[in-house]
């Protein structure tokens, strides 16, 4: 009689046992392994190239770096690996005598032009001579026609998140752009809003409002990289 409970007992044990290993293994072959990626991300402008000014004096190249830096945490956050081309208000051109635009911008296209990047991104914000242009846009380089599908994978993300007061189209750079006709990787330039228009401004002058971007640029990056989309 003991003999036949213990049996029973231990064949309940067992399959329980089986049962939470069958259940575990499907929980993680349904998951979709976070990609290795090695990003350089590139907070344009600085020091003494400022970018665009908004009306108010704020400068395009604070915004850019504040961007940059939180689209750093969070890439790293989800196990990619990030180098920044600058990580102060300062340019890329190694110069103690002035500032050459030149160098600075071959400066930028060495770091994601090195071995093992798999991709770049040039955080910008916008500038026109019309205050009603508005919104959130991104370019892709002219060597690498992946960047296309990259491009729309994050705008993808950003329209559903609501945050921003238009996604504007994706398109090709124009040929004069050094950065991103040099690249020959997945290559992007990110325009994340217009200083000249007043609620874009607001908008980017907003840490939440960057956070919720960097979010959402991540989430299209990783759909991209993991095959969802």
């Amino acid at each position: 009689m003991k003999n036949h409970r213990f049996r029973r007992i231990f064949a309940i044990i067992t399959l329980i046992l089986i049962g939470g290993t069958i259940i575990t293994g499907t929980v993680l072959q349904g998951q979709a392994e976070a990609p290795r990626i090695t990003i350089a991300v590139d907070a344009g402008h600085g020091g003494t190239d400022g970018g665009a000014v908004a009306k108010d004096g704020t400068p395009e190249k604070d915004l850019n770096l504040s961007i940059a830096i939180l689209l750093r945490e969070e890439l790293e956050k989800r196990g990619a690996e990030v180098i920044l081309t600058r990580t102060a208000d300062d340019d890329t051109d190694g110069s103690a005598e002035g500032f050459f635009k030149k160098k600075d911008l071959e400066r930028r296209a060495e770091i994601g032009g090195r071995e093992g990047i798999d991709l770049f991104l040039s955080i910008h914000c916008n500038a026109s001579t019309s205050t009603a242009d508005k919104g959130f846009q991104v370019w892709y380089g002219m060597q690498n026609q992946e960047g296309e599908r990259l491009a729309e994978s994050i705008c993808g993300r950003v329209d559903e998140a609501k945050i921003c007061t238009r996604i504007r189209a994706v398109k090709q750079v124009p040929e004069g752009l050094y950065l991103f006709r040099t690249l020959t990787i997945p290559n992007l330039l990110i325009e994340c809003g217009f200083l000249t228009n007043r609620q874009d401004l607001e908008l980017l002058k907003s840490t939440d409002f960057q956070k919720s971007l960097c979010n959402a640029i991540c989430d299209g990056i990783f759909d991209y990289y993991s095959g969802i989309k």
